[in-house]
């Protein structure tokens, strides 16, 4: 399912946690809460920079989470009280 992230763009995360009613007759999530991606060398750029701007755009994603392949780690971005990502390292 997609995430829709302007007017005529969304994306494809690997993973999704969503808590909206879903219509059938439309291809996107509508209240995506955490998006979750697994980081590749061939795409953790795009993930932390351009993925990470059009996320932050969705105000009901509340975390989104980048994994890594190559080790034992996750970066968490979480919103804070003001709408920015707050970002930890686990």
């Amino acid at each position: 399912m997609a995430i829709k992230t302007g007017v005529n763009s969304g994306r494809y995360p690997d993973a999704t946690i969503d808590c909206g009613t879903r219509n059938r007759l439309n291809r996107s999530l509508p209240k995506p809460i955490v998006v979750f991606e697994v980081l590749s060398p061939e795409t953790q750029i795009e993930d932390r920079t351009v993925k990470l701007s059009e996320y932050n755009s969705v105000k009901t994603i509340q975390h989104y989470v980048l994994v890594e392949q190559e080790k034992i780690l996750v970066h968490v971005y979480t919103r804070d009280e003001s709408g920015n990502y707050n970002f930890t390292p686990l």
